[in-house]
């Protein structure tokens, strides 16, 4: 069983293409390939935790065609900003929903939120916090692109990783890549820390 975490996936919402540079031509393409991708990644028996965003403001049973479309049922839905629908609290949509949720996989404590946070629980720059009982914040939001806003972020001591689906090729990532990803890259184990360098986009 591996555990996946994405975020937001924007389904049915036809502007994203445009203001997150997403390459399909429609909204149909679009919304087919996302769960194309969460089907070919995610295991009928692994874990999704979806970090906001799942759809753009519908209500109701508009989203019920999404949820039934992802093989996956062991799912959770930590809220975003345009989660709206009364739906997705329904038995059986998710597992559990609420606005922040902690899991501790491998050890590691994992701080879910659908927005970054600056600071959170066992975050690794607190003084007298031993590493290897430090968290890692994983997020959404703010849809940066490509691999930068984390390398930047992982290389600057800060284990904060956006899981969105503009910054990981459009698919889930597993804890066990997210985990790989922040330790080839960070400088905590020499003591240095830095500030990273972050672009918002609502």
């Amino acid at each position: 069983m591996t555990v996946y975490f994405t975020s937001d996936l924007h389904l049915g919402h036809t502007a994203v293409l445009a203001f997150a540079q997403r390459p399909w031509a429609t909204i149909e393409e679009h919304d087919a390939a996302i769960i194309d991708n969460i089907n070919a990644t995610v295991g009928h028996n692994d874990e999704l935790y979806v970090l906001g965003d799942f759809t753009f403001r519908f209500m109701n049973d508009d989203v019920k065609p999404y949820l039934d479309a992802i093989r996956c049922h062991n799912r959770w839905l930590v809220l975003g900003n345009h989660d709206k629908a009364g739906y997705l609290r329904k038995p059986g949509a998710f597992k559990g929903v609420a606005p922040y949720m902690e899991l501790r996989e491998q050890g590691r404590l994992c701080v879910l939120s659908h927005y970054p946070m600056l600071d959170w629980n066992l975050a690794p720059v607190h003084h007298g916090v031993d590493l290897a009982k430090s968290s890692y914040m994983l997020h959404g939001h703010i849809h940066s692109q490509g691999r930068g806003y984390n390398g930047d972020c992982a290389r600057n001591g800060i284990w904060r990783y956006n899981v969105g689906v503009d910054a990981n090729g459009y698919k889930p990532v597993s804890f066990e890549e997210i985990d790989a990803f922040i330790k080839e890259r960070s400088p905590l184990s020499t003591g240095e820390t830095r500030p990273c360098r972050e672009k918002e986009r609502t």
